[in-house]
């Protein structure tokens, strides 16, 4: 029963929001299953034992942390309410889901018995197979070899339109249930992670190494200029050197170059035009990749100047869409966010960000297993600058890659 419930809990955490509703033209509020089927069932997970709760007290620092970000939250939703125009439900809602991620998802998921958490990264895995499959499926729609339904071909089509004109050329990418290739690339990176960690092993045979180049080769089809650098950083550094290997250290700047190289090769255009340009505003507005990022970042920092609480506490939870949107209401909407952790400083301004990078610090401290830290910082680096920050798998698999390592120091001190 209880590997039913986290199998099913999994597969809503990886339902993405907007990639659902542009599947199905749902226009509506979305209800976030994840949350509210999570809430359901803690009793059941509760009464079948499926979490340590002597755990709890080694993870102080980061439930306090949590609670202050979840504080912070409604503080600034308050502010937010009295000092702007902004629609209510905005900021509300922002405050809710960042506050369910943390206490509904990252800290049950920290919690689970090992038999538990095992079991919910292999599922995390297989639901990664058949994304793929999606995925697949949708490309052969676009060049019309299997059929389908007009209204999926039209979406599939739209979809790899928009986002599959690469420095190379057209490289027909879709999301599948996720709405941007982005966040697909990340969660393909962390099955190739759990693969590595747990190995998958059917009838007696080790499909590790298979799964890993399928995942691998699913992360170099999204061409994502954070998610191949992570990949290589995590490659590269899941492993302690060993101790006669003195070519190590000079291997390190190498690496380092490579991994800042290839975004800076996909956007070099980009580059040359924000040179060329000096005009942050037009080659943000002309949707620009880095563009589009830079100016995101830039008009919430002007935002939050116009007055001293919004420095400290920021716009609002989701507050920034609806003043950009006002301010350019031909190019952006009310849900436009900020730069995936960027969207933390403006939501709970400067005080708020802070403590959101204590809490990925201490996270970062309390991992011991080199793998698990090179495996967590290549997330980080995966997703930090790509999609707006609580995206629930994101959060769920942090969580999770705490709970591992705890089990691999329990595990070493037995043996």
């Amino acid at each position: 029963m209880i590997k039913v419930i986290l199998a099913l809990e999994v597969f809503f955490i990886l339902l993405s929001p907007k990639g659902v509703k542009g599947l199905f033209g749902y226009e509506g509020i979305y209800p976030n299953p994840q949350f509210f089927f999570m809430l359901f069932v803690l009793p059941i997970l509760f009464y079948g034992r499926a979490f340590d709760f002597i755990r709890p007290k080694k993870y102080r620092v980061l439930i306090l942390l949590i609670s202050f970000i979840s504080v912070l939250y409604f503080s600034s939703l308050f502010i937010a309410i009295k000092t702007t125009s902004v629609a209510t439900i905005h900021p509300a809602k922002e405050s809710l889901r960042q506050t369910l991620n943390y206490f509904v998802i990252f800290l049950p998921f920290l919690l689970l018995r090992r038999k538990y958490l095992i079991f919910s990264l292999r599922t995390f895995v297989v639901y990664g197979l058949l994304e793929m499959i999606f995925v697949v499926y949708g490309v052969l729609v676009f060049f019309h070899k299997v059929p389908a339904s007009e209204d999926l071909a039209e979406i599939v089509t739209t979809a790899i339109l928009a986002q599959s004109w690469t420095v190379l050329t057209l490289l027909p990418k879709w999301g599948g249930t996720f709405e941007e290739t982005q966040i697909l690339s990340t969660f393909f990176l962390i099955c190739f992670i759990i693969v590595d960690f747990i190995g998958i092993k059917w009838k007696g045979i080790n499909f590790s190494g298979l799964l890993k180049c399928i995942f691998g080769l699913a992360i170099l089809y999204c061409f994502s200029k954070s998610t191949i650098p992570a990949l290589l950083f995590y490659l590269f550094f899941r492993r302690k050197p060993p101790k006669d290997c003195y070519t190590y250290p000079l291997l390190i700047p190498v690496v380092a170059l490579i991994v800042l190289s290839f975004p800076l090769f996909v956007v070099r255009g980009e580059i040359s035009q924000l040179v060329s340009l000096r005009n942050l505003e037009r080659l943000g507005l002309s949707y620009s990749s880095l563009g589009e990022r830079l100016f995101h970042i830039y008009k919430a920092l002007e935002f939050m100047m116009e007055d001293p609480w919004k420095i400290i506490l920021g716009l609002g939870p989701r507050v920034y869409g609806t003043l950009i949107s006002l301010k350019y209401p031909d190019k952006f909407c009310a849900e436009t966010n900020c730069v995936s952790g960027f969207t933390v400083l403006a939501d709970i301004g400067f005080l708020g960000f802070t403590v959101f990078l204590l809490f990925l610090i201490s996270v970062l401290k309390s991992l011991k297993s080199q793998k698990v830290k090179s495996a967590y910082l290549s997330v980080l680096i995966a997703c930090f600058f790509q999609i707006g920050w609580g995206v629930t798998l994101v959060l769920m698999f942090i969580g999770e890659l705490i709970n591992y390592d705890q089990g691999e120091r329990k595990q070493i001190e037995v043996t």
